[in-house]
């Protein structure tokens, strides 16, 4: 048993939880998001999921020099990451959204932000930071994803449509595994523990708007960009 981990996980569950009276948290929890929400959920991950490898990759060199034995495991994980972006476009593309509109789409703010805050607590405060970031993009879809991919399913989105959830909330199974290791490796001391905690808690929060972003554009984006595209669909 690792009991940091169990920490990390009750940690997170309970943030999340804190967070479930949003508005959008409201929405998502009782069913109502469809085919908008997800197109917009689709195209900020796509940016994100994107640039997600070169992060890991980078974050390693805030590591102590101790650590090295930890590089290897942490760029093997990182290459099994590339062209995750390329599920969120394929998915986006069966939805009906042409690929030149994603390749040539930028980011929301939001979902900048989300990016830019770990990579401004990694050059700040080093690896343990950056293992928040990853535990909790491991531990959510793991923890989250069947429910999404069922609620999903329901709305009438294709089964072909939903390839970067399933990848996720299946393959991020083995990931959370490494986690463990990671967390041995990488927070061993209080100091650590309380970046970790604290960073983790930015994580959720701005992980958080950048969704509640994601699902406004989508809606947006629908009545405008994309109106023609789905006339029929309410």
């Amino acid at each position: 048993m690792n009991r940091f981990y169990d920490e990390a996980a009750s940690f997170w569950t309970t943030q999340s939880n804190d967070l479930n009276g949003r508005e959008w948290n409201q929405k998502l929890n009782s069913g109502m998001l469809g085919l908008p929400h997800y197109i917009g959920f689709l195209l900020e991950t796509y940016h994100n999921a994107g640039l997600n490898p070169q992060l890991q990759g980078y974050a390693t060199l805030y590591f102590s020099d101790k650590k090295r034995d930890v590089v290897k495991k942490f760029f093997q994980h990182a290459i099994s990451e590339i062209a995750h972006d390329l599920l969120a476009m394929d998915d986006l593309h069966h939805l009906g959204i042409p690929k030149d509109y994603v390749l040539n789409s930028r980011p929301l703010p939001t979902t900048k932000a989300f990016f830019a805050n770990t990579l401004y607590d990694v050059q700040r405060y080093g690896a343990p930071a950056y293992l928040a970031y990853l535990f909790h993009l491991e531990f959510s879809p793991v923890t989250n994803g069947g429910a999404i991919i069922n609620m999903l399913k329901a709305k009438g989105i294709p089964e072909n449509a939903l390839s970067f959830l399933h990848e996720h909330s299946t393959v991020d199974v083995n990931h959370l595994k490494l986690m463990k290791t990671y967390m041995d490796s990488l927070v061993t001391t209080d100091e650590e523990r309380k970046v970790f905690f604290e960073s983790l808690h930015d994580v959720i929060v701005l992980h958080n708007r950048m969704l509640e972003g994601a699902f406004e554009n989508g809606e947006r984006l629908f009545k405008t960009t994309f109106s023609s595209l789905f006339a029929s669909v309410s």
